[in-house]
């Protein structure tokens, strides 16, 4: 790989804009993709990338759609509002013995094809990680893991039922409205990866789906999602 920018994670914390044209994204260590190896006959044989993602090599996550995304970065403690509106996460374990997290948009790279546009790093302590993958509401997954929660309700009935008083989203209200374009308005965090860092011996139990990726646990709030407006949204297609 080429010189790339690595977002360090100031007081813990980072938010990033993603350009994504995926059905997929993966997180592992930096140096899985220095040497550009072909990873595919290792994706194609389930035991072997059952153990890949069991050793921490790889975290696999299946999209919804082809959606761009901003992805939130926590090394520490949730919010209380980080905590309560996900409606869909996974869990494992990554090795990150480089200090840098590597997120590509897309499985590409997997098969030996890095194109740096797709490839974002960011700077965390060097160790191994206990890594959950939050998805919300408002991102390409929101829908999907809700379904798979059993809703079938309104979602504005949902929220004025859940919240009375309170004034309707900016994110519900655009999606209530089909407008697909949101780049006037708030920009809401999408999925939240939090670091949790733990022993090179501990195991972290997961299950894959038939196409490999990790299956997610989803759940219905108790109240309708406000939303979690980014911080300081670091556009990462203005990386070198």
């Amino acid at each position: 790989m080429e010189e790339k920018t690595v977002h360090p994670l100031d007081g813990g914390r980072i938010d990033l804009a993603v350009y994504n044209e995926a059905n997929a994204i993966f997180f592992c260590c930096q140096s899985e993709l220095e040497e550009e190896e072909d990873y595919s006959e290792l994706f194609g044989d389930r035991p072997q990338w059952t153990e890949a993602v069991a050793s921490g090599r790889f975290l696999p996550l299946e999209l919804y759609q082809d959606d761009c995304f901003n992805v939130r970065f926590v090394l520490g403690e949730l919010t209380e509002t980080e905590k309560s509106e996900w409606v869909g996460r996974v869990t494992t374990k990554l090795n990150i013995p480089s200090g840098a997290l590597a997120l590509s948009a897309g499985f590409e790279a997997l098969y030996g094809e890095v194109d740096e546009e797709n490839i974002h790093l960011v700077e965390v302590p060097e160790g191994a990680y206990r890594v959950t993958v939050y998805a919300y509401l408002p991102g390409v997954n929101g829908d999907w893991h809700l379904e798979e929660a059993g809703f079938e309700g309104d979602l504005e009935e949902w929220f004025n039922e859940s919240r009375p008083g309170m004034e309707i989203s900016q994110w519900l209200e655009a999606r209530l409205n089909e407008e697909e374009d949101e780049e006037e308005g708030i920009e809401y965090v999408h999925f939240l990866v939090h670091l949790e860092p733990i022993s090179d011996e501990d195991e972290v139990p997961f299950t894959l789906t038939e196409e490999g990726a990790l299956e997610p646990e989803t759940r219905i709030p108790d109240a309708c999602p406000l939303g979690i407006e980014t911080e300081n949204l670091v556009e990462t297609s203005d990386e070198d």
